[in-house]
């Protein structure tokens, strides 16, 4: 029911119905003030979206949908390379409060399923060693040296993922020999598969397909009617 992308390269000056999907909604969330970036989310157009995130500050991306037909906070973020560790913290700290907000009012905490491009390679699969590795040279750094940007930036997002109960589903490979592209979510029993498909005319990154538990029927086709035919009458012409 869902297709999202990071890095999508779009601006203002492409408009939705440019990369309109027949049968899905597009929401966007455009990079600004610098080139490429950004990130969009097709749903289904029968599926309503409540409440939604969009938030660049010109280096991260990210764009958030409660969709309340299936209790789902569906989250896109896009961390590019190079990124400042204050721009990162900013937009998880942007996620964290929108979700915060969702679950006011005595209600239960909605599914979240995150994914996106990290570009945080060091985690490998997620794995418990690697977390457990990462926190420790954070407190420990070896011969008294800084722990680097990047991975102060991975401890940031491990801890927003500790803090909403998000388990990371993506242990192959993404990019090359490299785990870029991550999918988390709070709900054990969503993704009943999660398979790769190489495309490198599409991207140098593998598209990632999840199958989630929702059993929501297909869409039905609708008949496409022309409003704007004219239908001559026939007439019978007889030689003069």
């Amino acid at each position: 029911p869902f297709i999202c992308l990071t890095e999508s390269h779009l601006h203002q000056g492409i408009l939705d119905a440019e990369i309109k999907i027949e049968g899905m909604t597009v929401y966007r969330s455009d990079r600004q003030q610098r080139e490429k970036g950004g990130v969009v989310t097709y749903v289904r157009e029968d599926l309503a979206v409540a409440a939604e995130l969009k938030h660049s500050n010109s280096y991260c991306e990210t764009l958030a949908l409660y969709i309340p037909q299936l209790d789902l906070a569906l989250v896109t973020i896009y961390r590019p390379p190079g990124c400042p560790e204050y721009k990162f913290k900013e937009s998880l700290e942007e996620v964290s409060s929108w979700l915060q907000g969702l679950e006011g009012g005595h209600r239960a905490a909605p599914t979240i399923l995150m994914s996106g491009d990290f570009n945080l390679h060091f985690l490998h699969s997620w794995s418990g060693e690697t977390i457990e590795a990462l926190k420790a040279e954070s407190i420990c750094p070896r011969a008294g040296r800084l722990i680097a940007n990047d991975k102060r930036q991975a401890l940031h997002l491990v801890e927003f993922v500790e803090e909403f109960f998000l388990t990371q589903f993506i242990e192959e490979a993404t990019r090359k020999a490299n785990i870029l592209d991550l999918v988390f979510t709070n709900n054990s029993e969503l993704i009943t598969m999660c398979k790769q498909i190489t495309n490198s005319k599409l991207s140098d990154h593998n598209t990632i397909l999840a199958k989630l538990s929702y059993g929501l029927k297909p869409l039905e086709k609708k008949e496409k009617i022309n409003f704007a035919s004219t239908k001559i009458p026939e007439y019978e012409l007889k030689a003069a």
